[in-house]
């Protein structure tokens, strides 16, 4: 089947964080789900499933009368394909594929995962006032009737929050009203997760009654994986790549999982680069809770945020891979968009944006202005909590350290950023003798040749982890 251009991404109503490609050429990694999916068949099944659970649909049409539906634009992600379906009264819903739906690639892990998705979302629907897809159908085989596994779930109305938070049409004061209601309503749906609070991190395990009975192992993307195929000139695959571990018993051990099961680089200098992190990690404190982990939306960004021209919260989209975290990573977390500044490798603000020039990619904050936007989520979050907010700060750090862990692309930018912000404040904390050790090396290479030459004093690494509990202090 030809592949079909993608609706403008306000409209898009279920993607996956990274799609945002439609072109036949990048989208290889469909083929063998395209060549299976039963096309046919869609229209009709989404007939009869809305039949059977809204009878006042079929009552409206007379035996002669032919009910129809029709297929719109499908669209493509790195992750994932969407089916959208109009029906002739204008409802509108969509099947959502995975792109490794197919009888080799879609395992146990990715079967319970597509469950653990579909049931999360009406969890929260039934437990909630977060506006979330309602999802009609899901089946997590590869022989069902429509020939791959899928959720059939409802459109999700709005703009992507992108579009509103970087409206240039309107007067600076407008714009920060619907900046702010963004802020507020997201705030208020994140804080109701709270509920969901565990023992364990990984992915929710559901009972007959669909409530969460058990935690178990999660399936991530395997980034390292993916980025080492690209240099196989023998591998042209685009299929995604996922590796699957826990459940995890405390948040350190969730925070290192991926560290841990790396493979020593031929660089010593990569090496060193790790061990700082895992430094870093290990300095996290510790949640002082008896359920140290809560689920929490897996990619809080701008492009899962869907809301109206005002900034009033439509729907958070993309629940894929959805599991319990670490509360420093949890339901208080700031998004994601809010933390840029953080993530230099992706950071692509310059002074040109604030004069309204515009940018070749996306457009971006200022780091005052994030610095800004981070003090009123937090603020949200303690008033719709009745807490302080104290995740919400410690989530600016850890979530990118995360980040870091989990993508070695990213990963050198982040640990020097985080070494350049932690030195400064480990050199005003120390006795004379010790700061000239540090002012010595203290540039990102020295720490992290020292660490894995084992050259680094120890008196140097707890220096640094007092630098690194100020820069928490800070949030």
């Amino acid at each position: 089947m030809q592949t079909q251009p993608p609706l403008e991404a306000s409209q898009r109503p279920e993607l996956s964080s990274d799609e945002a490609n439609s072109d036949t050429e990048d989208n290889q990694a469909f083929s063998e789900v395209l060549a299976l999916i039963q096309h046919e068949k869609i229209a009709a099944f989404c007939i009869e499933t809305r039949g059977r659970i809204e009878p006042s649909f079929t009552d409206q049409f007379s035996s002669a009368q032919k009910q129809t539906a029709t297929l719109e634009p499908i669209i493509f992600g790195s992750y994932h394909a969407v089916f959208p379906v109009k029906f002739e009264d204008g409802v509108r819903w969509v099947l959502k594929v995975s792109a490794v739906g197919t009888r080799d690639q879609f395992g146990s892990s990715s079967a319970a995962a597509l469950k653990s998705e579909a049931l999360t979302m009406r969890l929260i629907r039934k437990n909630t006032t977060i506006s979330v897809p309602e999802v009609f159908s899901f089946d997590c085989s590869v022989g069902n009737i429509l020939g791959v596994p899928f959720i059939l779930m409802s459109f999700a109305e709005g703009v992507s929050a992108y579009d509103v938070w970087f409206d240039k049409t309107i007067v600076p004061e407008t714009l920060q009203t619907h900046r702010s209601q963004i802020l507020r309503d997201v705030a208020a749906a994140m804080v109701q997760l709270d509920q969901f609070a565990f023992k364990a991190g990984g992915a929710p395990i559901f009972g007959e009654d669909g409530s969460i009975t058990d935690i178990g192992p999660m399936r991530s993307v395997d980034n390292r994986r993916m980025i080492e195929r690209l240099d196989d000139d023998n591998n042209d695959s685009e299929m995604p790549l996922y590796y699957t571990s826990g459940p995890f018993f405390s948040p350190q051990e969730f925070y290192q999982h991926v560290l841990d099961g790396e493979e020593p680089d031929p660089d010593p200098f990569v090496n060193g680069i790790k061990s700082l992190l895992q430094l870093f990690l290990s300095w996290v404190p510790d949640c002082q809770t008896e359920t140290p982990f809560v689920i929490s939306h897996p990619d809080l960004n701008f492009q899962n945020i869907l809301v109206s021209s005002e900034g009033r919260l439509q729907s958070l989209i993309d629940w894929d891979d959805v599991v319990a975290v670490p509360r420093s990573i949890g339901n208080e977390n700031l998004p994601s968009f809010l933390t840029r500044d953080w993530d230099p490798a992706m950071y692509a603000w310059n002074e040109d944006m604030e004069r309204g020039v515009e940018p070749r990619g996306c457009w971006e904050d200022s780091p005052e202005t994030l610095q800004r936007h981070r003090r009123e989520y937090q603020a949200y979050i303690s008033s719709a909590s009745g807490g302080e907010g104290a995740m919400t700060n410690l989530s600016l750090y850890v979530q990118n350290l995360v980040f870091a862990a989990g993508d070695t692309i990213v990963r050198f930018d982040i640990v020097k950023k985080f070494v350049d912000e932690i030195v400064p404040l480990a050199l005003d904390l120390a006795e004379p003798d010790d700061r000239k050790k540090l002012a010595e090396q203290s540039d990102v290479f020295d720490i992290a040749m020292g660490l894995v030459e084992g050259t680094l004093e120890q008196s140097i690494i707890e220096l640094l982890r007092r630098g690194f509990e100020a820069l928490l202090s800070r949030a």
